[in-house]
């Protein structure tokens, strides 16, 4: 349960420190006061998101810290955060003048995400706006799934739904690629066939563009080369000839000066290299022709290779390769689109019983517990002045599944005898629409054993002896727990155990918010205020002393 509330620089607050006991507690003070103040530190310790605008003065830091009593049942959430169990909790969350939060939880820094977690398992906060959450699909199914108990159907009901979804998911995927890619198949299979015809494999094309380029100019290689053969080797008056004339002159001297013999070796050199450039220029010219019909084949396939590799935006053989493997690959897939569609629809059609058979014994623990539900809602109401109401859960199956289930959950009422009961949502009153969340949120907290609930207003809308009994159905529940309830109803405020006042007050020019412990007298006249305003009669504080004495 709520311990202790400390609250520095949060809007109005500027020092508030608060001790709570267990029962029931209430809050009251005039409209505007800054009862809602306290809600809003409360929720940042529950892991509400902060805005630096709550900053009160001065941007200084503001700091909401609260101690929560916790019982061994608590322990496995500290130990799996890795956190310190203390048997006095201690809540801290920090907000900087800039509008960055810390969060702490028995000074060990924590995420909202888990500060979150904690807060659900500590206390349920209730505003007059969360009336709406009872035409919420999702909170009825949370109500029934709460007095179930079946945690574990869910758990394996949510396994099962999360594989159908994405095996559906990927059924759908496939199913539209295919349908793109069967009508880009011909388009597809053309571009691999041009590929495919050029023989990839075999073209080297810095060899053919090699090859073209000789035979576009076979003339002038063979007419240049052949000139060169003649004038080293095969001429008349050959390079050669003439070297070998030297040659043989300075052999015999060749042997007496180291200058003569070096020149003798390097024209001998000379020769041999002249002969090979002779032999070499001889074999060029032979083996060079003038081929206009090979010249056009090659300028053909070189073309067409050009015209692809700037059609498909490529520079080289290599990546049309690859380009033609790409298509071969999306081409086989198509072909086998069909069956792989076939063996997904299948996996789809399999997952989906199973997801059936697991939402029907989910369906099955809601339907035995809805009765019960209905029946504790209809006790509560019955304690709250609707003691003819007629209060039932119904449970449909939903066309298709969803996360949540197979099942719709609708809550029919009739407040009156004689009338036919109907969704709630379209024939409760305000009054009785507050009356209904209410007794949810007491039936509630017992199901889940939960150690405070706080009211802001839920008793908006009645008046006189409903007023009455909802302070009796207040204290009542909060035999079992924490109850804090703010309220502008004195019939409410009198059942309370202990009761606060929340005022605004003017200091040094500044407005404060602040709270205040009342002792009887005070509470007698806080009360009497409460019914007949500031001007209070003798009748009035003697209607407040048997208002008390029906605690």
């Amino acid at each position: 349960m709520l311990k202790h509330l400390s609250i520095q620089n949060y809007a109005l607050i500027q020092q508030l420190d608060l001790d709570f006991q267990s029962k029931l507690t209430a809050i009251t003070g005039e409209t505007g006061s800054g009862k809602s103040i306290l809600l809003g530190a409360l929720g940042l310790i529950l892991g509400k998101r902060a805005d630096h605008k709550v900053i009160g003065r001065d941007n200084k830091k503001c700091v909401v810290e609260a101690t929560f009593t916790v019982a061994a049942p608590f322990k496995p959430f500290f130990d799996s955060n890795q956190l310190d169990f203390w048997e006095d909790c201690i809540v801290r969350r920090e907000i900087s003048g800039s509008g960055k939060s810390r969060a702490f939880i028995n000074d060990t820094p924590v995420t909202l995400d888990t500060l979150t977690d904690l807060g659900q398992l500590l206390i349920d906060i209730h505003s007059q706006q969360d009336n709406r959450l009872i035409n919420d699909a999702f909170f009825r199914l949370k109500v029934v799934d709460t007095a179930a108990h079946n945690e574990k159907e869910i758990q394996v009901y949510r396994e099962g739904f999360e594989s159908w979804h994405k095996a559906k998911w990927e059924y759908q995927q496939l199913k539209s690629a295919q349908q793109t890619a069967q009508s880009d198949l011909d388009y597809m299979q053309f571009q691999w066939q041009e590929l495919e015809e050029l023989q990839l494999d075999r073209i080297n094309q810095e060899e053919l563009e090699d090859e073209l380029n000789v035979i576009r100019n076979a003339e002038t290689i063979i007419e240049a080369v052949g000139g060169l053969s003649e004038m080293l080797r095969n001429g008349e008056e050959n390079i050669i000839n003439h070297l070998r004339t030297s040659l043989n002159r300075l052999h015999p001297i060749a042997d007496v000066s180291a200058g003569v013999k070096d020149i003798y070796d390097r024209l001998k050199s000379a020769e041999i290299e002249l002969n090979d450039l002779a032999l070499e220029a001889e074999s060029i010219a032979d083996s060079t022709q003038s081929d206009p019909e090979r010249a056009q084949e090659i300028e053909d396939r070189l073309n067409e290779l050009y015209r692809l590799q700037q059609k498909h935006r490529v520079e080289d053989v290599a990546a049309l390769i690859a380009l033609r493997d790409e298509l071969a690959t999306r081409i086989d897939n198509v072909a086998n689109h069909d069956e792989r569609l076939h063996k997904l629809k299948d996996q789809v059609e399999t997952l989906y019983q199973e997801l059936v058979v697991r939402g029907a014994k989910l369906s099955a623990t809601r339907r035995k517990s809805a009765p019960l539900v209905a029946e504790m809602v209809r006790e509560r109401l019955a304690a709250l002045g609707l003691e003819h109401a007629r209060f039932e859960i119904g449970i449909e199956a939903q066309p298709q599944p969803d996360e949540h289930g197979l099942d719709v959950i609708d809550f029919q009422f009739s407040a009156n005898p004689g009338h036919a009961m109907q969704a709630l949502e379209t024939v409760a009153s305000g009054g009785e629409m507050a009356r209904v969340m209410l007794a949810f949120k007491c039936a509630f907290s017992s199901i889940t054993s939960l150690p405070t609930l706080i009211l802001d207003e839920i008793d908006t809308g009645v008046s006189g002896e409903i007023a009455l009994k909802v302070g009796r159905v207040l204290r009542h529940s909060a035999n079992d727990m924490q109850v804090i309830t703010i309220t502008h109803l004195p019939q409410v405020a009198a059942q309370a155990d202990h009761h606060f006042k929340v005022a605004k007050s003017i200091a040094n020019n500044m407005t404060e918010t602040g709270v205040q412990v009342l002792n009887q007298e005070d509470r007698i006249q806080e009360l009497a205020e409460m019914i007949a305003g500031k001007k209070v009669s003798d009748a009035t504080y003697k209607s407040v002393r048997e208002l008390l004495a029906t605690n």
